[in-house]
């Protein structure tokens, strides 16, 4: 396993950043840079041992800066949408930057992915770290934050996260990738195949926030057996408006590590990427300084299946209520689409 260090561009602060790139004995690689703890390439090989790229990203970190897609980053603290920027611990109120119509999105602005975490590389790892002070857009409690990107020799990534606090707070951290199955050519991804083992998921609002009901997947929103998500896109519902597209949350039927999801490139051409997923929540609930209201891992499996081209797959979403059955923390449902993950690609014979 080799690890490189490359310059990535400077911030307008006159600060360096710098890509670090893992690559194993049959010359497929993981790239990630300090700046927001971002990855920024996986490059994989074919069946044909013909190696792509794999997830969607950038150039230099310039164009980072500016992304308003986060892509590619470790969102926090807190990914996703909490609504009205309003957050609620031990009865006391929080209000914390609007960056997303009337909602706090990613933690605000600037979030993990925008700014520079320390690095630490390794044989086969690179270890983001970043310090976030107490009132960091408002978020209570000292918070340190971590993520190691593990490369191994049969193309295995996993990201592992960590979070220490000294005082009660919330936390939820995602590698927020763009998954481009068929390589990142430019093509659609609405003609990629989806199945998602959910039987009920979370309708949202019009401004995307869940609307606090649970209910069984309609003809639009099952994707229980393998279907074009172009298939679906055609479908009428006001979720689709209201998300421009699919932006609900699934929830996965099941309990432990379990397969949660699977996609693949139409016509059985484009590398396919199933994901397993197991995650614990708790209540908010008065932890003692050191302790988080959330626990869990996921893993994420992906395997080549015939050719390459363009299949983007956003972060994969789960919700969860991470405060007191108060009014106001019903008020506020915290969304959770930051689990640990382990992405694995192979190809198949």
């Amino acid at each position: 396993m080799l690890c490189s260090v490359s310059p990535f561009g400077r911030l307008s602060t006159g600060e360096e950043t710098h890509l670090y790139t893992l690559t194993n004995s049959s010359g497929a690689s993981v790239s990630v840079s300090d700046y927001g703890a971002t990855l920024v390439r996986c490059i994989v090989p074919d069946k044909n041992g013909v190696l792509g790229d794999v997830t969607l990203g950038f150039d230099s970190v310039t164009t980072y800066t500016g992304d308003a897609g986060s892509i590619g980053g470790l969102c926090g603290r807190f990914a996703n949408r909490i609504a009205n920027g309003e957050l609620v611990i031990d009865g006391k109120l929080y209000r914390l930057p609007i960056n997303d119509g009337h909602h706090c999105l990613h933690g605000g602005v600037p979030g993990f992915n925008q700014k520079l975490w320390e690095a630490k590389p390794g044989t086969d790892s690179v270890t983001f770290t970043i310090l976030s002070p107490d009132g960091d857009s408002n978020f209570p409690g000292t918070v340190t934050a971590s993520v190691i990107y593990t490369w191994t020799e049969d193309n295995t990534l996993r990201l592992t996260y960590g979070a220490e606090t000294d005082a009660p707070t919330v936390i939820n951290l995602t590698c927020h990738a763009y998954w481009s199955m068929d390589g990142a050519d430019g093509r659609t991804a609405r003609d990629n195949i989806l199945k998602i083992n959910a039987s009920t998921y979370t309708p949202i609002t019009d401004t995307v926030i869940p609307d606090g009901r649970i209910l069984p997947v309609d003809e639009v929103m099952d994707f229980r057996k393998e279907k074009p998500i172009l298939e679906g896109l055609a479908g009428t519902s006001e979720q689709l408006t209201f998300g421009t597209g699919f932006d609900v949350n699934y929830i996965i039927d099941g309990e432990g590590m379990r397969e949660a999801a699977a996609l693949r490139g139409p016509c059985f051409r484009a590398p396919s990427a199933r994901f397993h997923h197991r995650a614990r929540y708790a209540v908010l609930q008065r932890p003692a300084p050191g302790q988080l209201h959330r626990q869990g891992r996921s893993r994420v499996r992906a395997r080549h299946r015939c050719r390459t081209g363009n299949t983007a797959l956003p972060g994969f979403h789960e919700s969860s209520r991470l405060a007191e059955r108060t009014a106001a923390a019903r008020k506020a449902l915290f969304l959770c689409n930051g689990i640990p993950v382990r992405l694995r690609v192979n190809p198949i014979p």
